[in-house]
C-alpha cells in the first residue's frame, strides 16, 4: 500500500518514498518501522477494543492503492505469528528467519489478524500490551498451555517464552545459556532441576579434587597436623598437576555442552512437572500463583549447592590421598 503524504500513527511524521513503513495488523494504521518497535505496540493501541480502524487522509490514487492492497503479503513468522514486510529475512519480534516460513504464511495484509492478547493484568508486571509477549496464551507447547508454561517459569520468561516457542515449533534444542556455561549446576538448582543439579554438581566437585589438593599444599604446607595430606600431595605433586590439567578439560566440555543444552533440558522440565501437576488435579488456570510457585527460582538453592562442595571436597581430597598414598 503506498502512505506516501499519510502521517506516521506514532511521531505524526509525513511519510516519504524512502520510509520503512509497517502497518498495524488490527487496525491498519502505519508506522515508521522505528516508532514502531520503539513503542513495541500501534500508537493506537488504546482504541483497538472500540473497534477503531485506521482511515487515509490523502484520497489522491485510492483507487489504485486499493487495486495494489490484495497483491501486498504480509510475511508472518514461523515462530511468534508477528506480521512482518514480505522483503525481510527475519522476524523483527523473535529473529527467526522468515526464509523457513512456508508459502501459506505470505497472506494478504488485509487478511491478517494479530492473535488476540490474554485479558487484561494477565501476566503480573507486564501491562496488557506485553502479556505473553503477543503470543497465544492457549496455544498447546506440548500437552501445557503456553499461559501454563509461561507462569511456571515465572521470572525472565521475555527470554524463555520466545525460544520455548522455537524449540516447539522447529524442534530445535541447542541455544546459548551464558549461565550453564560458568555455573551450569548453580542454574539448574536455582531453576529446582535437582537431578540435573546433584548429577552436575557432584562430577565437577569430583574434577575439582586435584586443584583442591594443590591449593591445600600452597596455603597449608607449613602445618604439621595436616602431613599425612601435605607428604602424599607433595611427593605426587607432578601426577596431580597433568590430572589437574586433563581435569579442567573435562570440566570445560561439561560447561559447553550444558551451555548448549541447558535451556531444552529446562524446556523438558517444565513441560514434564507441568505434566505431573495436571495429574494431581492442579488448577492452573483458575490459579496462576500455584505453577509459580512450583516452578520459578529459588536463590537458596545456591547455597544449597556451596554447602554440598564445602561438604564433599575435603572427603573426596582425604579419599584421594589414601589411594595415592
Amino acid at each position: 500500500m503506498d502512505f506516501i503524504g499519510e502521517k506516521c500513527a506514532a511521531c505524526h511524521e509525513v511519510f516519504t518514498a524512502d520510509d520503512d513503513i509497517v502497518v498495524c495488523p488490527d487496525c491498519g494504521s502505519p508506522h515508521h518501522r522505528d516508532c514502531y518497535l520503539k513503542e513495541k505496540k500501534c500508537a493506537n493501541a488504546d482504541k483497538h477494543l472500540s473497534g477503531y480502524k485506521w482511515t487515509r487522509n490523502n484520497s489522491s490514487g485510492s483507487e489504485s492503492t486499493a487495486e495494489k492492497t490484495s497483491e501486498i503479503s504480509v510475511r508472518v513468522c514461523p515462530v511468534c505469528k508477528f506480521p512482518n514486510q514480505p522483503e525481510s529475512e527475519r522476524c523483527v519480534r523473535c529473529g527467526a528467519r522468515l526464509e523457513d516460513a512456508s508459502a501459506e504464511n505470505d497472506i494478504p495484509q488485509e487478511n491478517y489478524e494479530m492473535p488476540r492478547q490474554y485479558g487484561p493484568n494477565a501476566y503480573p508486571g507486564l501491562d496488557n500490551a506485553l502479556s505473553f509477549l503477543g503470543f497465544d496464551p492457549n496455544e498447546d507447547m506440548g500437552g501445557s498451555t503456553l499461559s501454563e508454561v509461561s507462569h511456571f517459569v515465572g521470572s525472565n520468561t521475555i527470554y524463555y517464552i520466545p525460544l520455548f516457542k522455537r524449540m516447539k515449533d522447529l524442534g530445535k534444542k541447542f541455544s546459548f545459556n551464558v549461565v550453564c556455561l560458568l555455573f551450569p549446576e548453580f542454574y539448574f538448582a536455582n531453576r529446582k532441576m535437582w537431578f540435573w543439579a546433584l548429577l552436575v554438581g557432584i562430577i565437577k566437585i569430583i574434577l575439582g579434587v586435584p586443584s583442591v589438593a594443590l591449593e591445600f599444599l600452597d596455603r597449608w604446607g607449613e602445618r604439621d597436623e595436616f602431613s599425612f595430606i601435605l607428604d602424599t600431595v607433595s611427593r605426587n605433586k607432578d601426577f596431580i598437576l597433568q590430572l589437574q590439567d586433563a581435569c579442567s578439560t573435562i570440566d570445560w566440555v561439561i560447561n559447553i555442552i550444558f551451555c548448549l543444552l541447558g535451556n531444552w533440558l529446562y524446556f523438558r522440565y517444565v513441560l514434564k512437572n507441568l505434566d505431573k501437576l495436571h495429574e494431581r488435579g492442579v488448577d492452573g488456570k483458575s490459579d496462576p500463583a500455584l505453577l509459580t510457585s512450583a516452578g520459578g527460582v529459588k536463590h537458596t538453592n545456591i547455597l544449597i549447592m556451596l554447602a554440598l562442595n564445602l561438604l564433599l571436597s575435603p572427603i573426596l581430597l582425604y579419599l584421594m590421598v589414601s589411594i595415592l598414598k
